[in-house]
């Protein structure tokens, strides 16, 4: 009853007098997190803006993520390998574009395993050796990802890639 009467009474004295914040007694965990706010209106516009914007680039990106898979999906591209990240989906449109999208999804294969076995170790390994198996090559840990790029190097036979291609360069250049 008596945490009832002091918010009343908080409540009538910031009715009375809005320009002190003194008087307000935040009844919550965040207590003097909220009167910092309170006391600090600018600021906290500021911050409030940020957030908005950083929103907005985060739904944006996620926006064309989505777009870009659901234009792979419907060409009939298996993505189960390639995560989804705007570069990763823009490389790759980069790369069908130029009539090699079987090695984009090896290159972007390879980098997802490397990232993979050096970060979950066994987990990683287990989860890419039947795929590189497929291919002929055994992994056992994060050693033999060497083995790994030298294969995705030599893919010159997949639709006419060539063997001088850099794949590096590939996915650092705008595409011109």
């Amino acid at each position: 009853m008596t945490d009832a009467i002091a918010r009343a009474h908080d409540i009538a004295a910031i009715a009375s007098n809005s320009s002190s914040h003194d008087v307000v007694r935040w009844h919550s965990p965040f207590g003097p997190e909220l009167q910092y706010l309170a006391a600090h209106p600018t600021q906290t516009a500021i911050v409030a803006a940020m957030l908005a914007c950083v929103g907005v680039f985060v739904h944006v990106a996620r926006e064309r993520v989505n777009a870009l898979k659901a234009e792979f999906l419907s060409d009939g591209v298996d993505l189960t390998r390639v995560e989804d990240r705007i570069d990763t989906l823009q490389y790759l449109k980069k790369m069908h574009e130029r009539g090699m999208l079987p090695l984009g999804l090896e290159v972007c294969a390879m980098k997802q395993a490397e990232n993979e076995v050096l970060f979950l170790g066994p987990v990683g390994v287990e989860k890419w050796r039947a795929y590189y198996r497929e291919r002929g090559i055994d992994i056992d840990g994060a050693e033999d990802m060497k083995r790994v790029q030298k294969y995705v190097r030599d893919l010159h036979y997949l639709e006419g890639c060539l063997l001088e291609v850099d794949v590096e360069s590939l996915m650092l250049s705008d595409g011109n």
